[in-house]
């Protein structure tokens, strides 16, 4: 069976495939949602571990906040993408650094989150003191990587609030550096503290501009 195309017709399907096409930002924003999906599943699934084994688990204040952290930051990382949505043009580098963010972004969900150990018991006392600095190395170079993004895109004029977020930053940064090398309790529980408030500032703030 044949079926013949006129001039009409083939414009009017070159007309509907630009319309159905994804553009530029829905491309890259999927990528992005389909990393960003696999660290929250990983942290989930750690938080229903936990839960699961409750009366196996020694709970630890600390690694609970960097838990938090690290939720908080994947999520307002995400919403505060749809600022972007009328930017057309995506140069590579912008595109290769999201993807590089979005991969430590995974790595810090992954450190935070533990594994029950064979006896059924799980000491996140334990696991912080020995893992931490894993885990707070990844969230340090997931913020020296989103300075980097915001002022590519201050640059390209991609970003409006790009100044205000890289102050925060910059803050979060250099004191978390600080949990990196001093064991302190206190001295950790302050810098945990802080960093969970910018972050959860930074959750607030983007989902606001989704909602907007």
């Amino acid at each position: 069976m044949c079926i013949l195309l006129t001039l009409r017709d083939t414009q009017l399907l070159q007309t509907a495939g630009k319309k159905n096409c994804m553009n530029a930002f829905e491309i890259v924003l999927t990528l992005l949602t389909m990393v960003t999906s696999l660290a929250l599943a990983h942290l989930l699934n750690g938080f229903v571990i936990v839960l699961r084994h409750a009366k196996q688990v020694q709970f630890s204040m600390l690694h609970g906040i960097w838990s938090w952290i690290a939720l908080a930051v994947l999520i307002g990382n995400w919403a505060s993408f749809w600022q972007m949505r009328n930017v057309e043009t995506w140069p590579s580098v912008t595109v290769l650094l999201l993807l590089a963010a979005a991969t430590v972004q995974y790595l810090f969900c992954a450190f935070v989150t533990p594994e029950m150990e064979q006896e059924g018991k799980l000491n996140l006392k334990d696991f912080h003191a020995h893992s931490h600095r894993l885990y707070i190395l990844a969230f340090i170079m997931l913020l020296f990587i989103s300075l980097l993004l915001n002022l590519v895109l201050g640059g390209m004029k991609m970003y409006e609030n790009w100044w205000h977020d890289s102050i925060l930053t910059i803050v979060a940064m250099l004191q978390s550096s600080i949990a990196i090398f001093v064991n302190n309790f206190w001295v950790q529980l302050g810098v945990a503290i802080v960093n969970a408030s910018i972050v959860t500032y930074y959750l607030i703030l983007s989902c606001n501009f989704v909602a907007s």
